[in-house]
């Protein structure tokens, strides 16, 4: 590690440099986690470049060299959280499109390989929740989501939108005896109960008389999910 990357370790910003990265995105990507802490902290209207500068140690400039302004600084953070996301659950989107596509010799055979790929997802959807580094992008999303801006087109676009329309498809196999408005009501519950670790997470610990929700509680969490949605999916016993 250089003097330079020292400087910005000392002024507050954990990061840690890629091999590959040259001085340029090493700047970038300091800026781009101090502004999601920021933003999440304190949003984007009470958020100036100047603190995220200062809270980054760089120059103020290097905030209009990047990104040009607050606001595509602001748009940049999104578009890193989306392909975060998509990175993190690329295998479990590629085994649902699997499970979608693949022939089964039985029904009963097609509706566990359904329901095993929507319970991966959604493990992994809680895990991802539960975990320290979610908390920024957590509260940024729920900004979001109460006053939506361009900020959340991006990540509904890269990864929420094609994700429920993935489940909608999953339950669709699952219930055919639903119409689609009840389908697309179904996935909005689902979708909901597995955000609500996360969105509700102080009242699920006063409720549960849980002091956290750590590996156990996720995992007991996660569970009921599973069964709630067995409950609600599920023709046949698997």
């Amino acid at each position: 590690m250089n003097h330079w990357q020292r400087h910005r370790l000392r002024k507050g910003t954990h990061f840690a440099a890629k091999p590959d990265q040259n001085r340029g995105d090493v700047t970038r990507d300091i800026l781009l986690q101090t502004a999601t802490s920021i933003f999440a902290r304190d949003g984007y209207d009470a958020t100036g470049t100047r603190a995220i500068a200062d809270a980054a140690g760089v120059n103020q400039a290097l905030i209009s060299y990047h990104f040009g302004n607050k606001h595509g600084l602001y748009l940049a953070v999104f578009e890193n959280i989306a392909a975060q996301i998509n990175t993190r659950f690329g295998n479990s989107i590629v085994a649902i499109k699997d499970a979608l596509t693949r022939e089964y010799p039985t029904k009963s055979d097609a509706q566990k390989g359904y329901f095993d790929a929507l319970i991966r997802l959604c493990s992994e959807f809680v895990d991802m929740l539960c975990s320290d580094d979610s908390i920024d992008k957590s509260r940024l999303m729920m900004r979001e989501q109460q006053s939506p801006t361009e900020a959340f087109d991006i990540v509904y676009g890269a990864f929420i939108g094609p994700s429920l329309e993935l489940i909608a498809e999953i339950f669709t196999r699952l219930r055919p005896d639903l119409n689609p408005q009840q389908i697309k009501l179904l996935v909005i519950s689902f979708f909901g109960q597995m955000i609500a670790i996360r969105a509700t997470r102080s009242s699920i610990c006063r409720f549960m008389d849980w002091p956290e929700i750590g590996k156990a509680e996720a995992e007991l969490y996660k569970n009921q999910m599973q069964e709630t949605a067995r409950a609600l999916l599920l023709r046949a016993e698997l």
